[in-house]
Order: C-alpha cells, then structure tokens, then sequence
C-alpha cells in the first residue's frame, strides 16, 4: 500500500463484528479501504480457503471469475480476476499475490497488477493495490485487516465508486466467514 496513507481512516460502517473505513488517497479521486474483523478459530480454514484462487469468485464480492495463471516461485501467484459491477461494464485485471509469513506468525499477503494485455469486451483495471493481514491474538482467534485502493478504468465517476467502496470488503468479509466457518 502507499506510504501516504494514514491512520486517519474514518469508520462508515460497524455491523456483524466488520468495521469498514475509508479515507482520501493522495493522487486519486477514488478513496482508499480498510476493513477488520476477528474470526474465532485456527488461520488454517482461512488460508486453505485463500489458498484455492479458483474460489475467489464464491466468496470475493463482485468477482465472477478467479482464475490461477502460474506460481513462478514458492510464495508468489499470478491471477487474472473479472468483477460484475453493475450497472458498468465488467472489469478485469491481472495480479502478483505475494504471501509472507512472519516471525510473529502473522501472515500478509499484497496484490499488485501484473500488464498483461488487454482481453476483449472488460474494462482493465487500471490501479490495484491490496494488503491482506492475518494477525494471531491467541486463545485461539485472529484479525483479519484488508487495506485497498483501485482504479477501475473507464468512465466510472469517483463519487458512484465511492458511494459503494465500503460493500467490496464488508460483503468479502461475510461470505469469507461464513465459508470458513464451513471446514
């Protein structure tokens, strides 16, 4: 995520144990995210969740499609995702997801676009940047926090996109919990 960032993030939405807040993004008109939730439980559903790129489109919200392209090293992947934003044309975008695991035993993940070239009839992403943070608290429980920023390309107005940043991470958040409350 961009260093410009600060904790100067303003709380817009506080329901079912998510918090999701927003603030300005220094060189954009489309605000930055974050949101958190604490999962009861072992990291491991989550990961072997996350873990499964093809499954992206049953718990990411607006994804409609997830696809592996390659692993070039231990830790790395390569994805190429579309995403249903209604009423706009559907969006796609290739990413790096990088996965580390620290001493601490938390674990981050960033994702950043990868240029590839353009697929007929989307609308590429043009900026994406995505910090996942899993954060063991002990007795048995983590937070997860994710920090974003997009720019979706095209003719998006900044005040539509913005009305809505805060339904991405909260609807992720509900179907990501309740699918890994599953295994």
């Amino acid at each position: 995520m961009d260093t410009k960032l600060t904790e100067s993030w303003r709380l817009e939405k506080h329901k079912k144990g998510i918090k999701v807040f927003t603030q300005p993004y220094p060189t954009s008109h489309y605000k930055a995210y974050r949101a958190e939730m604490i999962i009861n439980g072992s990291m491991d559903p989550f990961l072997t969740v996350f873990e499964d790129v093809a499954g992206y489109k049953d718990w990411m919200h607006t994804t409609i499609k997830s696809e592996l392209v390659d692993e070039p090293e231990a830790g790395v992947k390569h994805i190429y995702m579309v995403n249903r934003n209604l009423p706009i044309t559907d969006r796609d975008y290739f990413a790096r997801l990088e996965t580390s695991h620290n001493t601490d035993g938390s674990i981050n993940v960033s994702w950043k676009l990868l240029d590839k070239p353009q697929k007929k009839g989307k609308v590429r992403v043009t900026k994406l940047e995505v910090l996942i943070g899993l954060l063991p608290l002990g007795n048995d429980s983590f937070k997860v926090v994710l920090t974003g920023h997009f720019e979706p390309g095209g003719l998006v107005p900044s005040a539509l996109a913005n009305a809505f940043i805060t339904d991405v991470p909260f609807n992720t958040f509900l179907k990501v919990r309740k699918l890994t409350s599953r295994i």
